[in-house]
């Protein structure tokens, strides 16, 4: 049944290396959309300045209208940035919890593999205990003869 145990073993083992993985890669893209985001965040601070300047300023109609219609666009762009980092941090959370399912089926297959390894110890000091004893009733035996 050991032997049983440690494919289990290994086999979770693989799975959870690949959990793992995945979560590495999902952690890494919801910190590279958070950056985005704030990124976004600075440009659109930026051009409302800037608009603010050019607004206090002899200016143009046109100019201040391309300013404008320029930060709506980051706008609606940190909009879906912030859809995206909702999403990610869906993803990540889910499989962080797949992660931990896959590692308690981990250890749960550690600790049967240790169980049996434990098990067959005992088993065959047993087995040698018994084979002692009998060896020593033989050899008792032929000295009484």
């Amino acid at each position: 049944m050991s032997n049983a145990w440690n494919v289990l073993l290994v086999k979770s083992e693989n799975a959870s290396n690949k959990a793992k993985q995945e979560v590495r890669n999902l952690k890494f893209n919801f910190e590279k959309l958070v950056a985005q985001g704030h990124q976004l965040d600075s440009l659109i601070e930026d051009y409302h300045q800037k608009l603010i300047s050019i607004q206090k300023r002899s200016h143009s109609s046109s100019e201040v209208t391309a300013y404008r219609n320029f930060i709506v666009q980051l706008e609606n762009l940190k909009h879906r940035s912030t859809q995206q980092v909702t999403e990610s941090k869906q993803l990540l959370e889910s499989a962080k919890l797949k992660l931990t399912d896959i590692e308690r089926e981990r250890l749960k297959y550690e600790s049967l593999v240790d169980r049996a390894n434990t098990q067959q110890v005992k088993t065959n000091a047993s087995i040698e205990s018994k084979a002692y004893d009998d060896q020593g009733t033989l050899q008792y035996h032929w000295k009484q003869r």
